[in-house]
């Protein structure tokens, strides 16, 4: 009698349970449950959102936003001068140049011209002339460098930025070479 009376009595309440009451504890459970259901879903519908609240955030208000940073390149250029024998009047020897140029990609966008650099993806041993480093540049530095790059001082702006990019050598048989693309940040 004990045993079942331990077994089948609620100690809060002092009756038995019937097999037709839920037990507090079962409601209980199932309230959690369905708290923590409604719970994850509403954080699965921020969580898609949150695109769409931080571009309403930064167009309405713009306190703590930060703009990806956004750059467009020209397309890749190669150029090299040498590597023929000294004795053969070649053009491979002679100063080889290509002016690249970077745009916006929509008429709404204007690029940052001072973030304007070339991207070097190969080039070769030599003197090399970096467009973004030094004093203003001298009006023609290809008779003094063997291969590098200068900004085009009539097309820097906000629409267009351009630059000359070159390989030179005196050394017929030396080959120069330099790789890259133009890059610019856009805004």
């Amino acid at each position: 009698m004990f045993f079942s009376a331990l077994i089948f009595r609620d100690p809060h309440r002092g009756c038995s349970m019937s097999s037709s009451r839920q037990s507090p504890k079962r409601g209980s459970l199932f309230a959690i449950l369905g708290s923590m259901a409604g719970a994850v879903a509403a954080l699965a519908l921020f969580v898609t959102n949150v695109g769409t609240l931080r571009d309403a955030w930064c167009g309405n208000v713009g306190t703590f936003c930060v703009e990806p940073v956004d750059w467009v390149q020209s397309e890749e250029v190669y150029l090299y001068s040498g590597e023929a024998p000294s004795h053969v009047n070649s053009d491979k020897c002679g100063t080889h140049t290509a002016l690249v140029c970077v745009r916006p990609t929509a008429s709404d966008r204007k690029l940052v011209v001072e973030t304007a650099k070339f991207q070097t993806k190969e080039r070769s041993a030599g003197v090399y002339l970096d467009g973004n480093s030094g004093s203003p540049p001298n009006a023609d530095p290809v008779n003094t460098n063997n291969i590098g790059w200068f900004l085009e001082a009539t097309r820097q702006s906000p629409d267009e930025i351009c630059a000359t990019v070159f390989a030179r050598t005196s050394a017929c048989e030396t080959k120069v070479e330099i790789r890259g693309q133009l890059i610019a940040r856009q805004q």
